[in-house]
């Protein structure tokens, strides 16, 4: 729906991949960064987008670049701020935009996403 699934992506991690923990929890994000491949002394090389200030703020913790999606509060109407925020965006169709080093052409009319490791 958003556009993005022609990105070669390597898997979907949830709460099951990190052993029942929340996003807000320094191991799922340890737990994601393994099954990615992703040495802990690296955390820079993963990208968090998420909706939820306390997510991004735990994100940033670790060490992860963090992308805020949404200028709007659901719930109060009200203007989402962030400082650990790194990017703002309003939707994810922003993202290539907001941050184009994560994005590569290889050739007219296709794009993928960078490695970061």
């Amino acid at each position: 729906k958003i556009g993005l699934a022609e990105l070669p992506w390597r898997g979907v991690i949830d709460c099951r991949s990190c052993k029942l923990e929340t996003k807000h929890s320094r191991s799922s994000f340890e737990a994601a960064m393994s099954l990615a491949g992703v040495s802990l002394d690296e955390p820079g090389a993963c990208v968090f987008c998420d909706d939820s200030v306390k997510n991004i703020k735990a994100a940033k913790e670790v060490g992860w670049r963090t992308v805020l999606v949404g200028k709007v509060d659901r719930d109060t109407g009200k203007e989402v701020v962030c400082s650990e925020a790194d990017v703002h965006v309003a939707g994810l169709h922003e993202l290539r935009a907001a941050m184009p080093e994560l994005f590569w052409a290889p050739s007219k009319g296709q794009f993928g996403i960078r490695e970061l490791v």
